[in-house]
């Protein structure tokens, strides 16, 4: 009679080979086989070979349910968004993309991606092997460059970035007119009878460049001071507001209404100018950009350039759930000038 010990052995040898087994095999990590299993690009062709040779070898079947992205049972929609939680627009962007899933069988997925951590992407991608969506939105901070929307497209996730400056190729783009706004507003401040204008920007901000050059276009076709001292910027942004506005009431002479690159850079502008006892609007006109919740809470409420990132991201959903649509074109929302308490006219 057979000992315990050998019916063991027998017994073992007689189950089917597990996942552990096939990792084992092929010297491997079972989150790699489940890779392998799914068609994953984060593996090489060594990995996929080791794990299909395994495979063979040990006559694995997988259980196609059990190891499938989650994505074929869900069918998410990305909205990536940066670690911010203090994002202005993310509300609405989460309650527009909410209303335009609707009657859709979509799961809203919402991302969090720092890409200054450490490895963000493959953090990242490892999301991506488990949910697989099926679109992804990306509001303004990932917009540029296009590594995040290039890492989707290899999951085959066609993407649409909010607020990008430009598009391109496979990447679809659905943005606001901000240089046609910020030019809008500059002349709108001309016409107050204001010609020493100044701009702030916050360089961390992608949006800032085309509102700076929005700028720079209309003081150009009014024919009015343009130059470097006019202008200034920093880092953040109500400390970019803070810090650069200080600078630019000390030059000589003084700008007498300034055009900052985002309600919260405007915010800090405001304080400087209290600092320094100048008055908004009595001696100094400001414009800000965005016309978020802050403009409104302002005292006196800030006379803003309005970006519906409501609208826009309806409409980026809306791409995505059209087949037809095929994404990487270019969609653009106006930017229109709101008129509240910071503009006056010009006493000099």
């Amino acid at each position: 009679m057979p000992s315990p010990d050998s019916e063991t052995t027998d017994d073992l040898h007689s189950d089917p080979a597990g996942l552990g087994d096939v990792a084992r095999l092929a010297g491997v990590s079972e989150k790699t086989v489940v890779r392998a299993l799914n068609g994953s690009p984060l593996l090489g062709d060594a990995a996929h070979n080791a794990v299909r040779d395994a495979i063979a070898q040990l006559g694995f079947v997988a259980d196609r349910q059990l190891y499938a992205p989650v994505a074929r049972r869900t069918n998410p929609v990305f909205l990536v968004v940066h670690d911010d939680p203090f994002d202005p627009f993310l509300s609405e962007v989460q309650a527009a993309m909410v209303s335009a899933l609707g009657g859709h069988p979509h799961a809203l997925c919402v991302v969090r991606h720092d890409a200054s951590a450490a490895n963000a992407m493959r953090n990242l991608g490892d999301f991506l092997e488990l949910h697989r969506p099926s679109g992804a939105v990306l509001m303004p901070s990932l917009a540029q460059p296009h590594a995040v929307a290039g890492l989707l497209w290899e999951y085959g996730a066609r993407s649409v970035r909010l607020g990008a400056g430009s598009n391109a190729g496979r990447f679809g783009c659905m943005t606001s007119l901000d240089r046609v706004g910020a030019a809008n507003a500059v002349r709108w401040l001309a016409e107050q009878g204001h010609r020493r204008i100044g701009f702030i920007a916050s360089e961390d901000d992608p949006c800032a460049t085309p509102r700076e050059l929005g700028y720079l276009d209309a003081m150009a076709d009014l024919e009015l001071d343009r130059g470097p001292a006019l202008i200034a910027g920093g880092t953040g942004g109500f400390e970019a507001g803070l810090k650069a506005g200080g600078e630019l009431l000390e030059i000589s002479p003084a700008p007498t209404a300034i055009l900052a690159s985002s309600d919260a850079v405007a915010a800090g502008l405001i304080r400087a100018a209290s600092a320094k006892g100048v008055a908004v609007p009595g001696a100094l006109s400001v414009i800000g950009f965005g016309d978020t919740p802050l403009a409104r809470e302002l005292t006196p409420a800030l006379t803003t350039v309005r970006v519906s990132m409501r609208e826009m991201a309806h409409r980026a959903t809306q791409m995505l759930l059209d087949p037809d649509n095929p994404v990487s074109e270019s969609h653009c929302a106006p930017a229109i000038l709101v008129e509240r308490e910071t503009v006056a006219a010009c006493q000099v």
